[in-house]
Parts: structure tokens; C-alpha cells; sequence
């Protein structure tokens, strides 16, 4: 349900009827099982990345109301490390999907490399602070 109220509009001087009270309700739950593919996030410490696809699997899954999901998935929630999937798991993954070993080792190459230019660039980036800093100091002390 909703109630509306009168707002003036400061551009146009005018009442304009605003909703004040909004609900949102849903019918039911239905989980999709999106694949697994070859991703490009450099985050990963080792191995290849793993992200999800657009595509997912299409054959239909049970439906549920919220109170029932909400019930079922209370028991099977996981902590932040639990998320994490070791290389030798995801390496599985990505070759089970049908990524061929040179793939992969092309994006781990491209990825190591990403890395290395970070890291140069903010080891460049924190030399320049410094000297920066100590432009500033003698900048000060001269002045």
C-alpha cells in the first residue's frame, strides 16, 4: 500500500502528489546455476581466475516461497574463507569447461604480468610521494 502527500516542486512552484509509504513483496524463490568461465581479475593470488557467465543452466529448478528459503539457507551459510577456491580447484574447473591448459596459462601469463606493472607502478608512485615530501621539507626550510 502507499499514501501520498503534497511536495512543492521548488523548479516549477507547483504540488506534485508523492507516495510516502512503499512495500515490495515476492511470490516465490527459483535458483538459477549460472557456469563457471574463464575470468581476467588480477586479484587472484595464484592460478587462473574464475568468474561467472552470462549463460546459465536452463532446465528448471524447484520453487520455493522466501520464508522457506530463508529457512533452508540459514544452516548453510559460509564465513569469507570459505568462498575462496584453491588454484588446483579452479584450474579443474576452467578445463572442465572446456578451456584448453594453453588458454588458461595464457590468462595466469597475462594476469602475472598486470601484476608486475601494478606493482612497479606503485612503487614509482610511492618514490614520488617521498621525493615529493622531501621537496616540500626543503621547501619549507629554505622559505
Amino acid at each position: 500500500t502507499s499514501t501520498a502527500s503534497d511536495v512543492v516542486d521548488p523548479a516549477t512552484a507547483t504540488n506534485i502528489k508523492t507516495n510516502t509509504n512503499h512495500r515490495v513483496g515476492f511470490a516465490c524463490v527459483q535458483v538459477r546455476e549460472y557456469f563457471r568461465i574463464l575470468g581476467d581479475n588480477p586479484s587472484v593470488s595464484a592460478g587462473p581466475p574464475i568468474t561467472l557467465s552470462w549463460s546459465y543452466d536452463e532446465t528448471p529448478s524447484d520453487q520455493c516461497t522466501i520464508d522457506e528459503w530463508e529457512l533452508q539457507r540459514c544452516n548453510e551459510r559460509r564465513t569469507r574463507v570459505e568462498f575462496r577456491v584453491p588454484e588446483d580447484i579452479r584450474t579443474d574447473w576452467v578445463l572442465d569447461a572446456g578451456y584448453s591448459e594453453a588458454q588458461v596459462q595464457e590468462v595466469v601469463d597475462a594476469i602475472d604480468i598486470s601484476k608486475k606493472e601494478w606493482r612497479s607502478s606503485i612503487e614509482k608512485s610511492s618514490l614520488h610521494d617521498k621525493v615529493d615530501g622531501v621537496t616540500e621539507g626543503m621547501k619549507r626550510r629554505w622559505a
